[in-house]
C-alpha cells in the first residue's frame, strides 16, 4: 500500500488521504456505534481514544463513509439479535474487503 494508506485499524479499512481528520471521525464513529454497546464498553472506548488514539491520530485524514456502515449496523440491531446482525455484517465486510483488494 502507499504511503497514507494503512489497512485495518480502528478508524476504519482503509485510511488514506480524505476531508476527515481521524479525530473527527472518531468521536462520530463512537457516538454511531454507542446505542448498541454496553455503558462500560463505551467508556473503555472512550478511555482508549482520549489517552491513545486520538493524542497520536487525531489530525491523520481517512475515509468518511465507515460511519454510514456503523450507523446501519446499530438499525440493524433494532430488529435483528446479534448473531444476525454479525453475520450480516460478515457478508458485507467479505465483500468490502475483495472489492478494496481488486481495486
Amino acid at each position: 500500500m502507499g504511503i497514507g494508506q494503512k489497512s485495518g485499524g480502528i478508524c476504519g479499512w482503509i485510511l488514506r488521504e480524505c476531508a476527515t481528520p481521524c479525530g473527527t471521525f472518531a468521536e462520530s464513529w463512537l457516538d454511531a456505534v454507542a446505542p448498541r454497546l454496553e455503558s462500560n464498553t463505551v467508556a473503555k472506548y472512550r478511555s482508549f481514544l482520549d489517552n491513545h488514539l486520538l493524542p497520536q491520530w487525531s489530525g491523520w485524514p481517512m475515509i468518511g463513509s465507515y460511519l454510514e456502515i456503523e450507523k446501519w449496523l446499530s438499525e440493524l440491531h433494532d430488529d435483528y439479535a446479534e448473531a444476525s446482525v454479525s453475520s450480516i455484517f460478515a457478508a458485507f465486510s467479505t465483500t468490502m474487503t475483495a472489492g478494496s483488494v481488486r481495486g
